[in-house]
C-alpha cells in the first residue's frame, strides 16, 4: 500500500497558537502515514490529538489499533510512527500538543493514548466545536 506524503496541499487549514498547532487534513487517499523521520525531525515530544470530522477513522500505533468514530478523538504519541486510514473519509482535525503542557493538564496523560478506555462523548464534541471555532476565528488572521 502506498501511503500519501504529509504535504501542504494535505493541511486545509494550520494554525499555531502558542506551542500547540491545530490543522484540519485531509485529502483524496484515504489513509496517511506519520512516519518516524518527520516524527524524529519535530524538536518538541508532542501528542497528536486526531479527531475525525465525517467518518471513523482507524488507528495503529505501537501495536494498539483501534477506531476513531465520528465525534471522537484519539490521542496518538507524535514523535513515533503510526497509520491512521478509513473506508470513506480522511478528513479530521489534528491537534499537536507538546507532551510536557498536556502532561501539566492531565494526570497520566500517557493512558489516554490510543483510546484505552470509553470516552465521555459530550465533553469530545465539547472539543471539536471549540477547535473548529478558533479555526473559523483564526482563518483569515493568525493570533
Amino acid at each position: 500500500m502506498v501511503f500519501p506524503a504529509r504535504t501542504e496541499s494535505y493541511r486545509l487549514f494550520d494554525c499555531r497558537l502558542g506551542r500547540v498547532k491545530i490543522a484540519k487534513a485531509g485529502n483524496s487517499g484515504l489513509s496517511k502515514f506519520q512516519d518516524v523521520d518527520r516524527a524524529k525531525s519535530d524538536s518538541l515530544t508532542s501528542y497528536d490529538v486526531i479527531i475525525p470530522c465525517d467518518a471513523p477513522i482507524a488507528f495503529c500505533q505501537d501495536g494498539v489499533s483501534g477506531i476513531a468514530d465520528s465525534g471522537e478523538y484519539v490521542v496518538l504519541h507524535g514523535n513515533s510512527a503510526y497509520e491512521i486510514s478509513s473506508s470513506k473519509s480522511l478528513l479530521h482535525w489534528l491537534v499537536t500538543i507538546p507532551v510536557s503542557d498536556l502532561r501539566t493538564r492531565i494526570a497520566l496523560a500517557d493512558e489516554h493514548l490510543g483510546k484505552r478506555f470509553d470516552q465521555n462523548r459530550n465533553m469530545a464534541r465539547i472539543m471539536r466545536g471549540m477547535i473548529g471555532t478558533i479555526a473559523r476565528t483564526f482563518s483569515k488572521d493568525a493570533p
